[in-house]
């Protein structure tokens, strides 16, 4: 799910999924540490963090956490 501007139905298609503007998904078969690291890698492709950085949509935490995660 995401709000507003940030639309995530590309995102599930590109793994294989579909649905709505802000409520997208998929079902994948794989083992999940490959499943995370498709979501992860793919996340920059679907997502433009440095606009949600801009809104203050994010909080420090979740910033920290995806920088983590995106290594960006």
């Amino acid at each position: 799910r995401s709000k507003g501007e940030h639309a995530v139905d590309q995102w599930a298609r590109s793994l294989g999924g579909g649905g709505h503007r802000n409520a997208a998904g998929a079902f994948v078969h794989d083992p999940l540490e490959q499943v995370i690291s498709r979501v992860i890698a793919s996340a920059p492709r679907h997502i433009d963090l440095s606009a949600a950085q801009n809104e203050k949509e994010l909080t420090s935490d979740d910033e920290a956490y995806l920088t983590m995660l995106t290594g960006t």
